[in-house]
């Protein structure tokens, strides 16, 4: 059966893989790119309900992408980790202007001063990420008139 007009090869819509593309292309979650997917007639209701029988993040891990450590049952976050990138940011801030102390920071994030530490730390690049970055570097100034000039 063609679903709402569209070609016969949509059906690969039905794909779990190809959800799982999807779902890592637009941002979004896996029960999202579903329920769109049925919302414009593009899969069925029993691709709907085959779809909800699909581990999305094995298949994500599968397919190479990476996936966080909550989506596979796992829990236990390195209190950093737990924390959004704006609240690190806005701590990380506070210390460098001395509003808080790194105990006062350690309590709010509900880690040690030595994870307070790491989050103050400037770590150098390794030689295969000094590497990276001049190879990067390279690249982009390859086809400008400062080519061959290295930052910093």
């Amino acid at each position: 059966m063609n679903c709402g007009g569209w070609p016969a090869n949509s059906r690969r819509l039905a794909n779990p893989a190809t959800v799982v593309h999807l779902q890592r292309h637009f941002g979004v979650s896996f029960a999202t790119i579903r329920v769109r997917l049925l919302q414009e007639k593009l899969i069925t209701q029993s691709d709907f309900d085959a779809l909800a029988e699909t581990s999305p993040s094995r298949l994500a891990r599968a397919l190479g992408y990476r996936v966080h450590a909550a989506d596979m049952g796992s829990y236990d976050l390195h209190p950093l980790a737990a924390q959004p990138t704006w609240i690190l940011l806005l701590v990380r801030a506070a210390l460098q202007r001395s509003v808080i102390t790194p105990g006062d920071a350690a309590e709010v994030l509900g880690t040690s001063t030595e994870e307070i530490r790491q989050l103050l730390a400037h770590p150098r690049p390794t030689d295969d990420e000094r590497r990276a970055q001049q190879d990067l570097e390279d690249a982009a100034f390859a086809n400008h008139s400062c080519a061959g000039h290295r930052l910093g």
